[in-house]
């Protein structure tokens, strides 16, 4: 990742990059983004470094200070090391892309469209609180309630 983010500054760098918006946008978009990964394995990679430092030190010191900051310390990291391991398992060839989802009700009639709304709703609540921009490009209403079928458009990194 280092030298893809060397090899893409370079890119950068040459006069006549700008030359060519679309391919410019796109690379600095791959650009920001593996410069946001390495930050984040670098930041991972730092704080297992002072767990480990500050483990030798409660195992050699036997303070039982020292052995509730590890823990109060261990539970912050844990978080962060499950969002990085779920980013990894979503880092596919196609994973960057945006998404189009489109959720039409079966059979069922009023309660199968009260279903899809409630669908709706779950999947763009779940969106924004992932920082994903939504975006509704098709609503057909129920005639009762709920919804008939809708498309989102959703994007972000």
């Amino acid at each position: 990742m280092t030298a893809e983010l060397a090899h893409l500054e370079l890119q950068t760098s040459h006069p006549d990059f700008w030359n060519y918006a679309q391919q410019a946008a796109k690379i600095g978009r791959k650009k920001s983004t593996i410069a946001h990964d390495l930050q984040q394995w670098h930041d991972i990679d730092e704080t297992m470094n002072d767990l480990g430092a500050l483990l030798e030190l409660a195992e050699e010191s036997d303070d039982s200070e020292l052995e509730k900051e590890l823990t109060f310390e261990l539970d912050r990291f844990e978080p962060k090391l499950a969002a990085l391991r779920l980013e990894l398992l979503l880092s596919g060839e196609l994973d960057p892309n945006n998404a189009i989802v489109a959720i039409h009700p079966g059979a069922g009639g009023t309660e199968s469209q009260d279903w899809a709304q409630m669908l709706l709703r779950m999947y763009v609540r779940w969106a924004e609180s992932k920082k994903f921009k939504v975006e509704t490009l098709d609503l057909l209403p129920g005639e009762e309630a709920g919804i008939k079928s809708v498309t989102l458009s959703v994007t972000g990194a």
